[in-house]
């Protein structure tokens, strides 16, 4: 997974779809990465993800505890439309993809 580390904001870039069959792996990935860096902002780009599981959902959760400024962004339609559906623009910002 790509990441970068800016003015205390990191971003973490995730790419495919988020699902129960690689959401551990992803996990993993995303608690390495937190661990090793020192930031105060996240910022998750899902510009290239297509679709999100339930699985996928609990990552960004798992993010939102470890940091109080979280957002979502670059969202797809139809994962945006799950974002928003089960209330995370309740937790953490969510922006949705421009055209």
């Amino acid at each position: 997974m790509k990441h970068t580390l800016e003015n205390q904001t990191l971003t973490l870039y995730f790419s495919g779809e988020i699902n129960s069959s690689n959401a551990d792996g992803i996990e993993q990935n995303v608690d390495s990465i937190l661990s090793s860096s020192a930031f105060s902002a996240v910022l998750v780009d899902l510009g290239e993800v297509p679709y999100v599981s339930s699985a996928g959902l609990r990552i960004f959760v798992r993010i939102r505890q470890q940091c109080d400024d979280v957002s979502l962004i670059n969202a797809q339609g139809v994962v945006y439309e799950v974002l928003e559906m089960v209330g995370l623009p309740n937790l953490m910002r969510v922006e949705k993809k421009k055209d």
